[in-house]
């Protein structure tokens, strides 16, 4: 029974053998063309500044749109996400991928930066639910985006 075992376990490996070997070089070509892209898509977003917001809990957008927005320098590309889809000046694709590959898709809205290939991240959400509150004002707010992006409020 052992050896029928073995002599099984061997086919089926002989026969996924062709498989394995077809997959693993298409798989590896898959991901450096993914990674040329990410480097391309780092490369078109060098130096922005970006303010990516949603309407994952009610009232966000329209707290950031208006309260938010207006008041932030104009170099601050706002980027309004709506369910998987980025709307903004910047190209689709490359946001997508800055998505996606800093996983942010949970605690909207996110501040981020690309300096020198490297991406900062900081999420404003527990500053914004306070905004709404009335806790800190808009201009608090304002303060903390302007430390992030440029090192102080002014």
């Amino acid at each position: 029974m052992q050896i029928l075992f073995y002599c099984l376990s061997g086919l089926l490996c002989l026969l996924l053998l062709p498989i394995i070997l077809l997959v693993t070089p298409i798989t590896f070509l898959v991901r450096q063309m993914q990674d040329r892209q990410w480097r391309k898509a780092q490369t078109s977003l060098e130096g922005n500044n970006l303010i990516c917001y949603s309407d994952h809990r009610k009232g966000h957008k329209e707290y950031v749109q208006e309260q938010i927005l207006p008041k932030l320098n104009k170099k601050i590309v706002p980027i309004w996400v709506d369910g998987r889809t980025p709307y903004s000046t910047l190209n689709t694709e490359d946001v997508v991928r800055l998505l996606w590959e800093e996983e942010l898709t949970n605690e909207f809205p996110y501040l981020i930066k690309i300096r020198e290939g490297k991406i900062y991240t900081s999420s404003i959400y527990n500053i914004v639910l306070e905004g709404q509150a009335g806790t800190i004002s808009s201009s608090q707010i304002e303060e903390e985006i302007q430390t992030f992006f440029y090192g102080s409020p002014n």
